[in-house]
């Protein structure tokens, strides 16, 4: 009798046995796929981005400024998610009172580049001075380069491009946005250098006036619904008053044409960023860009950021725009070698509609993508500032 029992027992026991270790096999950890390994390095990269999201940049704007701070608000565009912001306005004496300083951005007038590096080299003596980077603002006219300020610092902005920067004309300039977006290899990495400032320096191209007001491009009217053909409000100089005649003359010879043409003594003059911005370039299918001081000018982030197609006049004097090759990717613009002509595609593209709303498509899905570019290389960048 107990020889049976065992006998019948002894299967079921060793079934038993069985989906046990099945069981336990089953919760015991499987390889990893690739995707899977993909995964875990992501979830790294997520807690360094949060290491850096702890991390405070402080942005300081030199004054007396110009027109800074009021209307340089846009370097806050640059500045990536994950870091928080402190910022302050402070004079070269309040700076020079100041023992240390590490992470900061300093934004400055080309002519008081020179005086912050010699105060950076007074932080460094007291072990500080780390990760300090400079914007310079307004050297339109390549003037201050010759300071070679850019030394001593982390990283050097600045506004206007130059192919030569005087005083740094052993060093290409690089765009802001090529190291994540760039189409030249080159720019795509960073060189460090003892010569000059460690990470380089990049050339911005503002991604909009602060003074306008910020309109969603989902909010924008489409080309096609706008009130204006083109527009200019701004100063006459340079060949400004012939851009004007000769639109004003294609006006008297074709009646359909409505061009919003206005002189002011000053860039906004009397009008206003109101009467620039809301009634003038988001109501203007095109915008035309005259040159100023400079080939580069504000009125290009302007007229993009409010939807209106930017139409330039290529000169000879000012470098053919190279600016405007400088891009991840050349900008859906309209370029044009005399007046004359732009008044001629101005006059054919009002006929065709549909390619209008199609250009400003493209024109708005290249902006939105320059703005992501320029952000996620100054993440990169105060990544590896030091």
């Amino acid at each position: 009798m107990t020889f049976k029992i065992v006998k019948i027992a002894l299967p079921v026991l060793v079934l038993v046995l069985f989906f046990c270790l099945v069981f336990q096999s089953s919760s015991l950890p499987k390889p990893q796929s690739l995707a899977q390994l993909d995964t875990s390095r992501n979830a790294v990269a997520l807690s360094t981005d949060n290491e850096i999201r702890n991390q405070v940049l402080e942005v300081i704007f030199v004054i007396p400024g110009g027109s800074c701070p009021e209307h340089c608000f846009h370097v806050f565009d640059l500045i990536p998610d994950s870091i928080q912001i402190s910022f302050s306005s402070a004079t070269l004496t309040d700076l020079r009172s100041r023992s240390r300083l590490n992470n900061a951005l300093l934004v400055c007038r080309g002519l008081q580049a020179q005086s912050l590096a010699q105060i950076l080299k007074q932080w460094k003596r007291n072990d500080s001075g780390r990760n300090i980077g400079i914007f310079v603002m307004a050297d339109e006219n390549n003037k201050h380069g010759n300071s070679r300020y850019a030394a001593d610092f982390s990283y050097a902005l600045r506004n206007y491009y130059f192919d030569s920067l005087n005083g740094f004309e052993e060093y290409k300039l690089k765009a802001l946005g090529n190291l994540t977006c760039g189409f030249d290899p080159k720019q795509s990495v960073i060189q460090t250098s003892s010569s000059f400032a460690r990470l380089g320096m990049f050339w911005v191209l503002p991604l909009k006036n602060p003074i306008l007001p910020s309109i969603l491009a989902s909010n924008l009217l489409v080309t096609s619904s706008r009130r204006w053909h083109c527009c200019f409000i701004g100063s006459s100089r340079n060949d400004r008053r012939k851009m004007i005649n000769v639109f004003r003359k294609a006006m008297k010879r074709h009646s359909e044409l409505r061009f919003q043409l206005i002189i002011e003594s000053k860039f906004f003059g009397s009008k206003g960023a109101w009467e620039y911005g809301i009634n003038s370039l988001s109501q203007c299918m095109i915008a035309l860009l005259p040159v100023g001081n400079s080939p580069e000018t504000i009125r290009f982030s302007d007229s993009i950021s409010l939807g209106s197609i930017p139409l330039i006049k290529d000169s000879s004097s000012f470098e053919t725009h190279s600016y405007l090759t400088k891009f991840f990717a050349p900008p859906p613009i309209l370029r044009v070698d005399s007046w004359e002509e732009g008044t001629r595609v101005v006059a054919s593209l009002i006929k065709t509609p549909d390619v209008l709303n199609e250009m400003q498509r493209e024109l708005m899905n290249w902006y939105q993508k320059h703005i992501a570019c320029q952000k996620a290389d100054m993440k990169e960048i105060l990544s590896r500032a030091e």
